[in-house]
């Protein structure tokens, strides 16, 4: 399956270097990420780092500034700097006016599509997708991220073909990553279903994650004329996203109605 890269976001070029500890921090994070450090031992002193980067002591403390702030190390006084996590902490949360808002794409989350490509549905994809077995799709493997965190989830997009084509009395829907929430807006009727599922080693790696960390699957099916002709499927890791409603009691118990009774 060929990969493509269709980004909403077009970010200007900046010939500016990014400062020496923001280097360090990458480096650092990314040796934490694959167990070079592992959880519960301590990074190299900050002696050892500085000749390491050939930084000073200053820079250093910079860097490991930041991974604190990512929860990913804890410095300790006397003690050195332990690392705490494999992968930085993160929490995106949509507050929800209501249950219908989970109908909903958070519109602040920038999105990424990684993968696309074309597809013939099995018995196990069929039945997830509410289709027959053997109908083509066009497949889309979607990552979204908060503006300044990581990223908060992937999405698995299946889009019937004649919906990118055109039908004639509708006009053509781009392959890009707004795709989703103009299906949306088109579909007579949408089918939301919320249920725990583990992610794949792939999706795991693009999220930043723990593969055994559980994840919450939302699965949008679009439906026009009683078939789909666009679903979703979103994974979100636990550590990194949560919904928020409040839920106003418009009912009474049953000793307050007896009273007014």
């Amino acid at each position: 399956m060929g990969r493509t890269r269709d980004s909403t976001v077009l970010r200007g070029a900046d010939s500016r270097r990014a400062p020496r500890y923001h280097d360090i921090a990458t480096d650092l994070q990314s040796k934490i990420a694959d167990g070079t450090y592992p959880v519960g031992k301590n990074l190299p002193t900050e002696a050892v780092l500085c000749r390491t980067f050939g930084v000073s002591r200053h820079t250093v403390r910079e860097a490991l500034k930041r991974l604190a702030n990512r929860g990913l190390v804890e410095r300790r006084r006397a003690l050195g700097t332990l690392v705490r996590a494999r992968y930085p902490e993160g929490r995106y949360r949509q507050a929800l006016p209501s249950t219908a808002a989970l109908l909903e794409i958070p519109r602040d989350l920038i999105a990424d599509i990684q993968e696309r490509g074309s597809i013939i549905t099995d018995i196990a994809l069929a039945r997830t997708l509410g289709c027959v077995e053997g109908r083509p799709w066009s497949w889309f493997g979607i990552v979204r991220r908060s503006p300044e965190g990581p990223p908060v989830c992937w999405t698995d997009l299946y889009v019937c073909p004649s919906v990118l084509s055109g039908d004639g009395a509708r006009p053509p829907a781009a392959a890009n990553a707004l795709l989703e929430q103009r299906c949306m807006e088109q579909a007579e009727l949408i089918d939301v279903a919320i249920e725990a599922r583990r992610m794949s080693a792939r999706q795991a790696e693009v999220l930043a994650v723990d593969p055994s960390l559980a994840a919450l699957s939302v699965v949008r099916r679009m439906l026009r004329d009683g078939e789909p002709y666009c679903v979703s499927l979103s994974l979100f890791p636990q550590s990194r996203f949560g919904f928020e409603t409040k839920l106003a009691r418009s009912w009474q118990p049953a000793r307050e109605r007896n009273r007014k009774a």
